[in-house]
């Protein structure tokens, strides 16, 4: 009571300048103004509740706690210990933290995740699993709150039913983002059933004006790519309503079923132009253009939408600074400006580094963090300096739980760099006894890649790098003839397997100022 008193007065005595927005908040977090932060919430609450629409306070929570950002994530930690019993506080924590769990994670398969990054990933859901108990204990009817906790279903930490989530947030104001949410978490991707949408379906068909089976049958089946008789059925419907067909459902069909339509390049730019905002989701906004790109064989567009998406990462930055995301963005907008370059100015090589050190502080344990980083060292110096590139290979082989792509790209670059010592590729820079020292760097290494290489194959020898075919015949055959016809390695070629595996190299080892 004395909390909730101590808010009604402060929200009372608030200026009326002081409006609940993106600005006003930032500003009050990041000069840890506990009080104010709490009388902001306040009124954003009190306005949602009054106009029955959360989407603005749902955007301030997504622009500043939807984020990485070290510093913004210990004075909101500071701010739950301020005040304890704030649904607002917790609520910002839960969407750090939960944010955190993926950019430590990642979203590949679990045999290409490393338990290291498993770890992090689980310690981060269950902080965010905790704070969204915290916060719902002290408002059961906040939906920001609510929204986390329908995510957080389909993770290790709540295996209770989506449905139940979505159902309780539909009943304390019915809306179509908890709608949505839960509809996009039960999809096949995330490990969801055919009975739980269904159960989800009947939540939106009692709770959303205007919205009926029939809509959201083709909901669920163009959302989850279904195919054979239900995508017939589908697309039949949609036909009949599409004036009723969400935006998402719209552009899926014109680069699919409508792809031939006179209309569908069109709207499916139209569309996807529109998803563009602060707060989008990048990969879906990649796959978009890319799809556009491929139907349409549209490539002007795909140079406008990767500038697009460029600006709007550079403007995540003082929000999201240690974004994986957001840094992988400006790297690949590096990549595309300079592909066809011959110089690149220096200070544009120190950027891309500085990019790919943020990455780190999450990242650290993901395969693709390293193979970045193999892509930025190469800018750094001369593809033969194998002393400087050969440890981000290992690093992502390491942290790839040894997935053949991974071997196999370390494998082809010391290849690379055998032929070059053995004289059957060229390099005019380099002296003859800089081609025979790099043949003798390259060796070793590389049939120590390739006997790993072998061992993986040799249990799943359906792996694309693996099976024979198109450019891989052959490949394992001629590391062996190698082997057989050297007399070096040898404490290589006759080690047993688990003696040849990697130890992961130091992240301080690669920092800028390590040495």
């Amino acid at each position: 009571m004395r909390i909730l008193f101590v808010v009604a007065f402060l929200f009372s005595a608030l200026p009326a300048w002081a409006e609940f927005n993106v600005d006003t908040v930032r500003d009050s977090i990041e000069t840890r103004d506990f009080d104010r932060l709490e009388a902001l919430f306040a009124e954003g609450h009190k306005t949602a509740l009054a106009e029955r629409d959360y989407t603005d306070m749902r955007n301030v929570y997504a622009t500043l706690f939807v984020a990485a950002h070290t510093e913004r994530r210990e004075n909101t930690e500071a701010w739950t210990i301020a005040y304890p019993r704030s649904p607002y506080a917790a609520t910002a924590l839960t969407w750090m933290h939960y944010y955190e769990a993926y950019q430590k994670r990642g979203n590949f398969d679990n045999a290409r995740t490393s338990p290291e990054a498993l770890d992090g990933y689980h310690d981060s859901l269950m902080k965010a699993y905790r704070q969204t108990t915290r916060a719902l204990r002290a408002d059961p009817e906040f939906l920001p709150a609510r929204d986390a906790q329908i995510l957080l279903r389909m993770t290790h930490v709540d295996r209770r039913p989506v449905s139940e989530a979505v159902a309780e947030s539909m009943r304390i104001m019915p809306n179509w983002h908890s709608f949505d949410l839960g509809l996009s978490v039960t999809l096949r991707g995330w490990g969801g059933s055919a009975a739980e949408l269904f159960r989800i379906c009947q939540i939106g068909v009692a709770k959303i004006p205007d919205y009926d089976e029939t809509l959201c049958f083709i909901d669920v089946v163009i959302s989850n790519d279904l195919r054979g008789r239900l995508r017939e059925m589908a697309v039949e419907y949609a036909e009949e309503r599409k004036d009723n067909l969400s935006d998402s459902v719209l552009f899926d069909l014109y680069l699919s079923d409508w792809s031939g339509r006179p209309e569908a390049e069109d709207e499916a730019l139209r569309l996807h132009r529109a998803t563009l905002s602060p707060t989008m989701h990048f990969a879906e906004y990649k796959r978009g253009y890319e799809r556009i790109s491929y139907t349409f064989q549209n490539t002007d567009y795909e140079a406008e939408a990767t500038a697009s998406l460029g600006a709007i990462a550079r403007g995540r930055l003082r929000d999201n600074p240690e974004s994986i995301a957001v840094r992988k963005e400006l790297i690949a907008a590096f990549e595309w400006r300079h592909q066809f370059a011959t110089v690149i100015p220096p200070r544009l090589i120190q950027e891309i580094r500085e990019h790919w050190e943020q990455m780190l502080i999450n990242g650290a344990a993901r395969r693709d963090i390293w193979s970045a980083g193999a892509r930025v060292a190469a800018h750094e110096t001369h593809f033969w300096d194998m002393d400087r590139l050969r440890p981000y290979y290992i690093n992502a082989i390491y942290y790839s739980n040894y997935s053949i792509g991974d071997l196999r790209a370390y494998q082809n670059y010391l290849y690379q760099m055998y032929l070059v010592g053995i004289r059957e590729q060229h390099v005019d820079t380099l002296s003859e006894a800089e081609k025979d020292a790099l043949r003798d760097k390259a060796l070793c290494p590389m049939l120590r890649a390739w006997r790993l290489y072998d061992a993986v194959c040799d249990i799943y020898p359906d792996e694309p790098y693996c099976n024979v075919g198109g450019w891989n015949a052959g490949w394992r055959q001629q590391m062996a003839s190698i082997a057989r016809t050297t007399e070096e390695c040898a404490s290589i070629l006759t080690a047993e397997i688990p003696d040849l595996l990697y130890s992961p190299i130091p992240v301080a080892e690669f920092l800028s100022d390590a040495g």
